[in-house]
This record gives structure tokens, C-alpha cells and sequence, in this order.
């Protein structure tokens, strides 16, 4: 299953920081934009983790923790949620919509959770 890289550029995002993004695709009424797969999506050291899912992954479903990053990329987080469907099983939340910031362990590793959607 191949995942799909649609993390939402704010207004804010695109105006006071438009060297992280590119335009991907124009419509008459719309510009979509996504960020650079080059750009620093997290500044530290983090964690990338999806959760397990028995609905849509089955009984074999089983949560993904990535390895210790620091400063990843949109790029390496996008890879991260590809790798994360053989952990999970979930085929079906194959949408990358972004990460967010987890809690943040002793030796001040973030876990960055990411959401997928269908």
C-alpha cells in the first residue's frame, strides 16, 4: 500500500515561511501546497510513533516506534508512515495529514504522533 503525502499548509505556514513549501497541484479555484520534503518538519530529537488499530489492522496490529531522529525532514517523516502500515496492518488510513507533538521523555526525546487518514 502506498501512502499519500497531503499535510495541510496553514495560511499563517505559507505566508511567514513560504521557502518550507511548494505548490502541488492548481485548480481554478484553489492552490494546494505541501511542505518541501527537504524542509526540517521538527527541530530535536523525536520519536516518530503510529498507533496499533484491531478495527482496520486486525488482531496482528501492533504500534510503530521509530528510532531516535533528530531534526527530520517532511521527507523522513513521510517514509516513517509508509513504514509504519507493516507494524500497523491499517491499509486503509493511508492519508499522511501531519504530526503532532507528543509528550516529551526525561532525556528530551519527543514523541511525534502521526495522523493518517482515509
Amino acid at each position: 500500500m502506498k501512502m499519500v503525502y497531503s499535510a495541510g499548509v496553514s495560511e499563517a505556514t505559507l505566508a511567514k515561511c513560504p521557502h518550507l513549501v511548494s505548490k502541488v497541484r492548481h485548480n481554478k479555484d484553489y492552490d494546494y501546497y505541501d511542505f518541501k520534503k527537504s524542509a526540517v518538519a521538527y527541530e530535536g530529537k523525536c520519536r516518530v510513533y503510529a498507533s496499533a488499530s484491531e478495527y482496520f489492522g486486525g488482531d496482528d496490529s501492533y504500534p510503530y516506534v521509530s528510532g531516535v531522529l533528530t531534526n527530520p525532514t517532511w521527507g523522513t517523516l513521510y517514509k516513517h508512515a509508509e513504514r509504519s502500515i507493516k507494524n500497523t496492518k491499517d491499509e486503509h488510513h493511508i492519508f499522511f495529514e501531519g504530526v503532532y507533538r507528543g509528550e516529551t521523555s526525561p532525556d528530551g526525546v519527543t514523541t511525534l504522533h502521526l495522523l493518517l487518514g482515509s
